[in-house]
């Protein structure tokens, strides 16, 4: 008997090694985290048996290409994939990197090789440094750039000088510099360097070829995104059905501890520091102080400016109140603690803290309990830092002539020594008496003296400010933008209105008509208030808010809330897929913003390191959460469609329509991502030299495009035609998008990590 021996298909083995390239590549990440880089290039990105599982994905992949006859759009989507791969190959194995370090008046011809550390590599040219600087945010020491000027000359020739910055490289000869960092004297640079003639070329290339043949798909008439639009799923009727309002409101007791009054605490908020890296309200300090001890920017009533003075002149009944906040519970567990604690239950019969957080730092205990421990020495740290007088950098002053400086004027806080300042008898006299004639004032009730004694110190930091003071605009945008919480609210509302609808479509589909078109007034209100409310953050800020975690998670809600408006206009009739779109859209929208509100997100304004201020970061950025927020829409049709089915609210039909508007949501997402992808490569080969480095972040992106892309390959995966598998795909699928963006920057190491 012959025995017959099953052939495996190209497409079966470029299937089979694409899956196991994700699956490979999300354990890689985590081996990184655990067992260091090295350990993570040399086993899985750098180890031959992994490039060799690329080059069989590519081959077999093409191979099916080819024979399938594909449409053009996806046989150039899939050539471009192609030339990503073959262009990175051959960065990997032909393109030479390292390190220069220069001093200034220093001239080298080689570098530092990164690949076999301790080998040089020659240099055709010889370089030197002849200049550096650094630039400063106005009044405090945060670089807002920092740039090198370099000498090159080659072969005895005329010298030539280029000019090298942060997210401005230096081409010569061949060689590209980037400068990474500088030394703390500001006397020598240290140089990425690397050379790569062919790779970075034709992989770019493959991402342009990649984003054009995505745009294609999504217009080609023949194409699936297209057949989805011109469907009965996208013709019929929109929007939901119900609503409901639901706004909890807390109204707060009177306040008990000692303070000013709140006009007066008003007027102290009113005042500029040096704080976070830039020159702010007072108020913006006082509401971070209070919100990093309490959770909150109010306490009992009092306003984060009348906390923050309470603190400084009434510290030993203070001392008393519960106003730290205890999230661990085995903290509390251990010490016998509520979850507000005062600063005096940390302190019996000693600092009972401290062998836990000598622990954590000198031992190496990374227990929970030493963690928790952690955390509230922080919040104790800060409120000995602003006893002592640290917080308060009040005092704008002009330095003497050849004092070593960064700028040519500082603000400092009271505690600080004078010497290298330029100041006359009064103004030394009004800095060294301040905070002594408020105390004094404030502990006697004589506010009216108070009030004056503010307005001197007003007229005192306009008249020594110069030009490290912000303009008056972007004072008044900052105390605007303080006076409300803006994503806490709408996070409540949009939540309870998102799950009231939903529950109202499970039960019916044919009541209350005319909450719809409340609803969606609602949702039209409510992002013109987040405009405005991201207005005014860019305009504190000098850049568009994409710039951290905070910022980029406002940037979804908005984008979500704008999507829903335009594709969710209340008709009377319309398909469960056309009118999930509103309550999809409050539930998006809410999640993001409970995020961003929660102590996950640091809602701070700081200026921008050199590394982000990027044309490329804001459009790499936005991109990505476009796709993020599109993607976020194709779970919620997963997780609507189970719920359904669960009470036996669905018909066949609807649930086919379902994964029809999933699948709709589902081209743009990956379109997006793609383009996001490229967008960050180019940003990061600007900034740094290398557009890809397999850091986690960039990891991750790879497997979630990768992941959602699989089904749409329903022609050679025939389970992804089916809507129950479909959407329980896309439900399982959206855990990569929770890994990207929040597991990556809160847990694993990276670049892009925010844990730190």
């Amino acid at each position: 008997m012959t025995m017959i021996r099953p052939r495996l298909s190209s497409k079966t083995v470029a299937f089979a090694a694409l899956i196991a390239l994700i699956a490979l590549m999300a354990a890689a990440t985590f081996v990184e985290h655990y067992r260091g880089t090295p350990t993570a290039l040399n086993c899985f990105y750098h180890a031959p048996w992994f490039i060799a599982l690329w080059v069989l994905t590519l081959t077999a992949g093409w191979a099916t290409v080819f024979k399938a006859r594909l449409p053009r759009p996806s046989l150039l989507l899939h050539l471009a994939l192609g030339f990503i791969l073959i262009g990175a190959g051959v960065s990997f194995f032909t393109s030479e990197s390292g390190q220069m370090h220069l001093r200034t008046g220093e001239t080298a011809d080689y570098y530092s090789a990164a690949e076999h550390q301790g080998d040089s590599v020659q240099l055709p040219f010889q370089v030197s440094l002849k200049k550096f600087d650094v630039a400063f945010h106005a009044g405090t020491e945060s670089p807002a750039q920092f740039t090198a000027l370099l000498e090159i000359a080659q072969n005895g020739d005329e010298t030539v000088q280029k000019t090298v910055a942060m997210n401005h490289v230096c081409d010569y000869g061949g060689v590209r510099f980037f400068l990474t960092s500088y030394d703390s004297d500001h006397g020598g640079v240290l140089l990425s360097v690397r050379s790569d003639a062919w790779g970075t070329g034709i992989s770019y290339a493959g991402y342009a070829l990649l984003f054009f043949a995505f745009a294609w798909l999504l217009v080609c008439k023949k194409g699936g995104f297209r057949r989805i639009l011109s469907s009965r799923v996208w013709r019929e009727g929109k929007t939901t059905l119900c609503c409901g309002l639901m706004l909890l409101l807390s109204i707060p007791a009177q306040a008990t501890p000692t303070t000013v009054s709140r006009e007066t605490a008003q007027k102290f908020g009113t005042l500029l520091v040096n704080y976070e890296g830039r020159i702010c309200p007072m108020q913006t300090l006082a509401r971070d102080f209070t919100a990093k001890l309490y959770g909150d920017v109010c306490y009992d009533g009092l306003t984060a400016e009348q906390v923050i003075l309470g603190w400084t002149f009434w510290p030993e009944e203070w001392n008393q109140e519960p106003l730290i906040k205890v999230k661990g519970q085995s903290l509390r567990k251990e010490y016998g603690l509520n979850k507000n604690a005062a600063f005096t239950d940390f302190f019996m019969g000693g600092y009972r803290l401290g062998p836990l957080v000598a622990g954590y730092y000198n031992q190496g205990d990374r227990s929970s309990l030493a963690k928790e421990a952690v955390e509230i020495d922080d919040k104790l740290q800060l409120i000995y830092s602003l006893r002592h007088g640290r917080r308060f950098k009040i005092f704008p002053v002009s330095l003497r002539e050849g004092a070593h400086t960064k700028t040519n004027i500082s603000w400092v806080c009271p505690t600080d020594t004078l010497n290298d300042f330029k100041l006359t008898p009064h103004d030394s006299a009004f800095i060294s008496a301040f905070f002594g004639e408020l105390y004094q004032a404030a502990t006697t009730g004589q506010e009216a003296f108070m009030l004056k004694k503010l307005d001197e110190m007003a007229i005192f930091q306009q008249s020594h400010g110069g030009a490290t003071l912000p303009p008056d605009h972007v004072v008044k945008a900052e105390r605007l933008y303080n006076a409300f919480d803006l994503p806490v609210w709408l996070s409540r509302l949009h939540l309870c209105l998102g799950l009231l609808l939903c529950l109202a479509l499970l039960k019916t589909t044919r009541r209350f008509p005319g909450f719809r078109q409340v609803a969606y007034i609602v949702m039209a209100i409510s992002w013109l208030a987040l405009s405005g409310y991201i207005v005014l953050r860019s305009i504190v800020s000098g850049h568009l808010p994409v710039g951290n975690g905070y910022e980029t998670t406002l940037s979804i809600a908005w984008c979500a809330m704008l999507l829903t408006l335009l594709l969710g206009l209340p008709r009377r009739n319309g398909t469960l897929s056309r009118r999930l779109l509103l309550p999809f859209g409050f539930l998006v929208s809410g999640f993001f913003l409970l995020v961003a509100s929660m102590g996950l997100m640091n809602p701070q304004i700081t200026p921008l390191i050199p590394v982000l201020a990027s044309p490329w970061l804001s459009v790499h950025v936005s991109l990505v959460m476009l796709a993020y927020m599109c993607l976020t829409f194709t779970c919620l049709c997963s997780l609507m469609a189970f719920c359904s089915l669960i009470f036996g609210r669905i018909s066949e039909t609807e649930l086919m329509r379902l994964s029809q508007l999933a699948r709709l949501f589902l081209y743009p997402a990956l379109a997006c991502l793609a383009a996001g992808i490229f967008t960050g490569a180019v940003w990061a080969g600007e900034s740094w030299g290398r557009y890809w480095g397999w850091d986690p972040k960039e990891t991750w992106a790879l497997i979630t495009l990768l992941v959602y892309a699989l089904p749409l390959h329903e022609a050679s995966m025939p389970a992804f035609r089916r809507p129950r598998f479909f959407l329980a795909y896309l439900l399982l699928a959206f855990t990569t998008v929770l890994m990207t963006y929040i597991g990556v920057n809160y847990y694993l190491t990276g670049l892009h990590s925010y844990a730190g």
